[in-house]
């Protein structure tokens, strides 16, 4: 295979992460870790990356031409810094939030096809074992029409979290956690449902001393009549994440550790004996994929998928859906409406245009 040279941008903890797993990879190397605090790149070059450059310059990144840049910087600067590696030749592997407004998000789509490279975007828990399970039942036929949906991710953040200078403000952190936290279950789910037809929701801001809301809910009216809620909150005293999925003939449940949700089987459930049958052995059927000791399972197999669309490589239709930036947008729609109708009391209609103020905003 040929050879991965990555760029680091932003060298703490989430970058760590993706290091761990891309260069358990053959192949890949780190040639650049660049970060504002030279101290922290030059700790992180020593753990992953010996011999790589060391700068605080982003454009010494994009000199070394890599193949791939890795932006693991604060929310504020991802697309804008997105859209100059694409335009210097680069793929981008992108954290969330992926960008700033709706507006913005369609630039990186826009800049992507421009210029021929790609935008990888984190949002690794659609990867897991879990929702691998349900879309073999979708694929298979077992689940009929989705109904509807309810998830929870309730977490806590306290003051030590908020005390980094970007975080708890709109101007660089983008949103709070509907923007961090909910857009992974919220991600998860729409990857299911039909398209929505509009959103309501509520926001605030309670005890933490921030800028950003704390805890939201958010309710989606899909386009056939069904429906989806999603909640989320910073103040929990035992941190949990959990949703119920409920199709025609089964549900899915998963639940309640607040990280690893997606990575283990859910709980399938029909009340027809002879489909729950059907669904048993289909799932008994499903080919192992196994992950490498040592290694996340969502995040090895996200690392697999990236490489192998910078290389060219072939991949099986459903994980390349799965893995493309344009599969992102429903769940952003959903945010940048759900921020609209916080603000204003209204219930938000989708598609949001163009036209719409909530297209070029995101939250408050």
């Amino acid at each position: 295979m040929p050879n991965l040279r990555l760029a680091i941008v932003g060298c703490g903890g989430v970058a760590a992460m993706h290091a761990r797993h891309l260069l358990h990879l053959s192949g890949v190397e780190i040639c650049a870790c660049i970060d504002r605090d030279r101290a922290r790149a030059e700790a992180f070059a020593a753990r992953w990356a010996p011999g790589a450059r060391i700068g605080t310059d982003y454009d010494e990144a994009l000199a070394l031409r890599p193949e791939v840049v890795d932006l693991c910087t604060p929310p504020h600067l991802h697309a804008p810094m997105a859209l100059t590696a694409l335009a210097a030749g680069c793929h981008v592997i992108l954290e969330k939030p992926l960008a700033g407004s709706l507006a913005e998000f369609d630039q990186l789509l826009a800049a992507e096809v421009q210029t021929g490279r790609l935008v990888l975007p984190v949002l690794q828990n659609r990867l897991g074992e879990g929702p691998r399970q349900l879309r073999a039942l979708v694929e298979a036929g077992l689940t009929g029409r989705f109904l509807h949906a309810t998830c929870e991710t309730v977490w806590r953040r306290g003051t030590d979290y908020y005390a980094s200078p970007w975080r708890g403000k709109y101007a660089t952190e983008l949103g709070g956690p509907l923007t961090g936290l909910l857009v992974h279950q919220l991600d998860l789910v729409l990857g299911f449902a039909p398209p929505l037809a509009a959103v309501a929701a509520h926001a605030a801001t309670l005890v933490l001393p921030i800028e950003v809301e704390s805890t939201g809910v958010l309710l989606g009216s899909l386009a056939d009549g069904g429906w989806l809620t999603a909640t989320v909150t910073v103040h929990a005293q035992r941190q949990l994440s959990r949703g119920v999925l409920v199709f025609e003939h089964l549900q899915a449940e998963f639940g309640d550790h607040p990280y690893d949700y997606a990575e283990t089987p859910w709980r399938i459930t029909c009340s027809d004996p002879a489909r729950q049958t059907q669904v048993d052995a289909l799932l008994a059927a499903l080919p192992a994929d196994p992950t490498p000791a040592g290694l996340g399972q969502i995040w090895w197999r996200q690392a697999r998928i990236w490489a192998a669309l910078v290389r060219g490589e072939t991949l099986p239709a459903a994980r390349l859906t799965y893995a493309r930036l344009s599969t992102a947008r429903p769940a952003l729609e959903a945010l940048s409406a759900a921020y609209a109708s916080a603000r204003t009391g209204r219930r938000i209609p989708l598609p949001i245009g163009p036209e719409d103020e909530a297209y070029r905003r995101y939250a408050p």
